[in-house]
């Protein structure tokens, strides 16, 4: 009996010695995850935590922080299911359930969204952004009824680390990528394991591919090892040596994409960021990490460097840089004499916002400047590119669908106005940020983390658009009256700017809008508001005329007036004549004849093919727009294009080019809603020349298009 309770007693002190061992081994590794965690090396403190619950049951600050760190390295799925334990175990915490709602809406949980967004609402009513986000994901359709004016793209030069913020340096393309470069990892980020993000370029934005689909990824992954001791202390021969594999985040596509560093000059020793140039091209401000820890970290700083020679040099500290804090993400204005960026400084109204600095003589200034309510919530703005007189930024502060939305803002009254989220496909469930246009202000380039990495994509606006034709009358005497400022607003949209237009010398207005949608026009004479008009456009793409506004008061004892004027005497009421003081044509509302024909002549001469071939110059996009303009004006507006050659060449080719470059045309001016059976193309080629081709000046007079009009419906 003695000798079975000594083995009992002996199992027992076993048992115990071992489960001592686990739990001192489980509390060392969670003892130095909490130190990667801290000094924010998330990819490491991943890998510590796991360790550490193999060995004992895991307590609420592992489960806390091994959630946020998932959300630092955005890997959402794991985040969600451990900030999903915790508000089970602690539903009152708002930060828990704030983190939780944001990652159901990520996940595209939308339902479940709503849900979580309406319960902080009703909880935590001081805090904006919860009621913003609710009400958004409620009606979350109104972001989705602008998808059909992008198209997006892949571009072809990401990879599965993460690409993004691109600029435009003339032809350059520039862009962030931690991607691994010629296969060689220089420095590594603890925060996701990952190399350090660097500046890159594409030289000739034409050598950019962009894949009609988003390609599918191998299932092959990336990992980073690392060998875990029993302590903190260095391994000896008495460690057992764990492996402990990190998942770096996104898939390997199988394709480095080696591209050349933007500039020698910038040293690789810093971890960089989004960047931006001045119109010039001659001034960069960037983003780097500090090389200095300030409680505890290699805060974010920008710098300014100057084009010499060729060549980035010059580098220095911009001069309004706190140490204690991150300054990152800079945005220059077309003018030059501001610069934007964005900063968790004390004194905003949320974590991160958006500040200036003014820009005298070239030279920054120090004072910063808080760039107001409408650049800023409650929550983090971030992100901010300029084009003229718009300004876009990401947000997470305000209504949208989920992660970072792009919004845009426009700068009107001395002020920026509210700002309006730009909607699908730019921005989805995802990270969506770093709009940038191409000259052109159709296209250009966004990024998005929806594929689980930050990619870039290329995007294509091709908006549809209704003219909307108007014109006012003064109640005294019936004529038409210019100089009324007349404002219009999506009426179901009270966020959205009103945007002015004021009447021309005819009385009349026009306006661009899309199609099938609610809208409210106001009309202001001299300060006071006269009259409003509720409208709905068409679904079609022909003009739309609006009846006659009438504002004013009628004088006492006036006439009442019994026929409808008409001062040129062409047949056509002023009422509805566009040129009420010269003579014109039905077809043209009232307009001279000759005024169309010589403006289309005009417009011809300035559309330009490249040598030897019908493809369009990019700078003959510009007045085949006015083309375009001209013919959805005036639909009874019929137009033949003729293409013209010199006598470079045989007579067989020229006709041939001829006719190509006139069928271009017509394809151009039908992809822009003019109907095929106003149009037609016919190729002269050396037949009908303007000037003589012995000379080089006489054969580019040769090589031209003609746009010739008729008219229909002249009864």
């Amino acid at each position: 009996m003695k000798k079975i309770a000594f083995i009992i007693l002996l199992l027992c002190i076993t048992a115990l010695n071992v489960f001592a061992q686990k739990t001192g081994r489980a509390r060392s590794l969670a003892l130095r995850a909490h130190k990667e965690y801290l000094d924010e090396r998330y990819s490491y403190a991943i890998a510590f935590y796991n360790a550490s619950v193999k060995y004992d049951k895991p307590d609420s600050l592992v489960i806390h922080r091994l959630a946020e760190s998932y959300y630092q390295i955005k890997e959402y799925d794991s985040s969600y299911t451990y900030y999903d334990q915790l508000y089970k175990r602690y539903g009152n915490d708002e930060k828990i359930m704030h983190r939780r709602a944001e990652l159901l809406t990520n996940r595209k949980k939308y339902e479940e969204a709503i849900l979580a967004f309406e319960e902080l609402a009703k909880r935590f009513p001081a805090n904006p952004v919860y009621q913003h986000k609710y009400i958004g994901l409620q009606n979350r359709s109104q972001f989705f009824s602008d998808s059909l004016d992008y198209t997006l793209g892949f571009l072809k030069l990401n990879t599965a680390q993460s690409d993004f913020s691109p600029q435009l340096l003339g032809r350059n393309f520039v862009f962030i990528s931690n991607r691994y470069y010629k296969k060689v990892i220089h420095k590594q980020f603890g925060w996701d394991a990952l190399p350090f993000s660097h500046i890159y370029k594409v030289p000739d934005t034409t050598s950019i591919i962009v894949l009609d689909q988003i390609p599918v990824a191998n299932e092959k992954k990336l990992f980073n090892t690392l060998k875990i001791n029993d302590d903190n202390t260095a391994a000896t021969s008495n460690d057992n040596n764990s492996i402990a594999a990190i998942s770096l985040s996104g898939l390997y596509m199988g394709d480095r994409n080696d591209l050349p560093m933007f500039s020698e000059q910038l040293d690789a020793r810093f971890n960089y960021g989004p960047l931006c140039f001045n119109k010039a091209g001659d001034k960069l401000y960037f983003t780097r990490n500090s090389s200095r820890k300030v409680n505890g970290r290699f805060n974010l700083e920008i710098c300014e460097a100057q084009l010499v020679n060729s060549q980035w040099s010059n580098i220095k500290l911009l001069p309004f840089i706190e140490p204690a804090y991150d300054f990152f993400h800079p945005a220059i204005t077309e003018d030059g004499t501001r610069l934007y960026f964005c900063s968790n400084r004390p004194g905003g109204t949320g974590g991160v916002d958006i500040y200036y600095v003014n820009i005298t003589d070239g030279k920054v200034e120090p004072a910063i400047i808080h760039g107001g309510k409408s650049l800023n919530s409650a929550g983090d703005e971030l992100f901010p590119t300029i084009a003229g007189n718009e300004f876009f930024f990401s947000s997470n502060g305000m209504a949208g669908l989920g992660g970072l939305d792009i919004f845009r803002t426009i700068w009107q009254k001395n002020d920026w106005q509210t700002p309006v989220n730009m909607g699908y496909p730019l921005n989805s469930h995802a990270d969506d940020f770093g709009l940038v246009f191409n000259n052109s202000r159709f296209k250009g380039y966004v990024t998005s983390n929806r594929r689980g990495n930050d990619d870039i994509y290329a995007f294509q606006k091709q908006e549809k658009i209704i003219p909307v034709d108007g014109v006012v009358l003064n109640r005294a005497d019936m004529r038409r009256l210019s100089g009324v400022t007349v404002y219009i607003k999506p009426k179901r949209d009270t966020g959205r700017v009103a945007l002015p237009i004021t009447t021309t010398y005819t009385g009349s207005y026009r306006f661009d809008l899309k199609p099938n949608r609610e809208y409210e026009l106001q009309f202001y004479y001299r300060d006071t508001l006269e009259e409003t008009m509720a409208i709905v456009t068409p679904l079609q793409s022909d003009p739309y005329e609006l009846k006659p506004v009438i504002i004013g008061k009628l004088p006492v004892a006036a006439p009442v007036v019994t026929a409808e004027p008409d001062r040129d005497k062409d047949g056509i009421p002023d009422i509805t004549d566009k040129c009420p003081d010269s003579k014109g044509i039905k077809p043209l509302k009232g307009c001279p004849e000759s005024d169309i024909l010589k403006r289309l002549a005009e417009l011809a001469r300035n559309v330009y093919f490249n040598t030897a071939k019908a493809d369009l110059k990019p700078e003959s996009f510009k007045p085949l727009a006015e083309v375009i303009s001209i013919m959805k004006e005036y639909p009874d507006v019929l137009l033949t294009v003729e293409g013209h050659t010199d006598n470079q060449g045989g007579a067989e080719m020229n006709k041939g080019l001829s006719q190509r470059r006139a069928a271009t045309v017509v394809r151009y001016l039908t992809s822009k809603g003019i109907t095929a059976d106003r149009l037609k193309a016919a190729g002269y080629g050396l037949e009908r020349p303007i000037a003589t081709n012995a000379t080089p000046a006489g054969r580019a007079l040769n090589r031209r298009v003609e746009m010739k009009a008729i008219f229909r419906n002249m009864d």
